[in-house]
């Protein structure tokens, strides 16, 4: 999800930031220390590995969570 430079309501920016089916979860996850791809693929339900890389793609694209160099997923915000 590409951001809008400017927004008129905070909840329309976080609506954008995490909203959808999977953010929210990925993002809990996250700040509960499953940190790597495939803990995140193992304990999110049904949720494909296509699905769960397009997510997080997008979520480093805004800048909601980051990867490191060995892998790692962390919460930014």
């Amino acid at each position: 999800m590409k951001l809008k430079k400017q927004y008129d309501c905070n909840l329309v920016m976080m609506n954008d930031l995490i909203g959808g089916k999977w953010k929210l979860r990925i993002l809990w996850h996250i700040m509960n220390g499953d940190n790597r791809f495939s803990m995140l693929e193992k304990t999110i339900d049904s949720i494909t590995p296509k699905v769960l890389m397009s997510q997080l793609n997008e979520m480093e694209e805004s800048g909601t969570s980051c990867n490191d160099t060995n892998g790692n997923y962390s919460y930014s915000g």
